[in-house]
């Protein structure tokens, strides 16, 4: 599935894809599983951070783009210990977390507090993205201190540029 995509992808320029798991399904079939909906479903949360993990073993993509966009309203125990084995893994995958300076300067359910202490605890790589759904916030220098203020606090170095990936095939990935 994965690989279709890809290859319709690779007929436009471009200088690196970004992972951003906004569905748990299919979006064309069911537009209905946004990532972004509150749920309290285990089962979905799950879902989310598998098809994470899967997409960023697949080498396609140079960062993965508000890791933290699933809104599991469910048991926070549940939460941390879910996202903890998630952030774990992209860390052992090595690839980069976007703290999402969009989700930060509207008041989204992400940036999620619980996940970045987690990512702060873990030590992965992180980028602040600047979300290209709006590009006016390129100007928003003042919210941009407040961002890395943020991630200072909890000890965490934006990185400054990123790796262009490799590619690798599906069949690849699920070795």
């Amino acid at each position: 599935m994965i690989e279709k995509e890809i290859e319709y992808l690779k007929t436009f320029e471009y200088d690196y894809l970004i992972l951003g798991q906004h569905f748990t399904d299919n979006e064309y079939e069911d537009y209905a599983k946004y990532s972004g909906s509150e749920t309290n479903s285990v089962a979905v949360l799950d879902k989310y951070i598998s098809q994470a993990i899967l997409g960023a073993k697949s080498g396609y993509f140079s960062y993965i783009a508000h890791p933290d966009l699933i809104n599991f309203v469910g048991d926070n125990d549940v939460y941390i210990k879910k996202m903890t084995h998630f952030v774990g893994r992209l860390k052992e995958i090595g690839i980069p977390l976007e703290f999402n300076f969009l989700g930060f300067t509207k008041g989204r359910n992400y940036p999620n507090d619980d996940f970045w202490k987690i990512v702060s605890e873990t030590g992965n790589d992180v980028i602040i993205g600047l979300d290209a759904h709006s590009p006016d916030v390129y100007s928003d220098k003042e919210n941009l201190k407040f961002a890395y203020e943020y991630l200072s606090k909890l000890e965490i170095n934006p990185i400054n540029s990123i790796a262009i990936t490799n590619y690798k095939s599906e069949k690849e990935i699920l070795r």
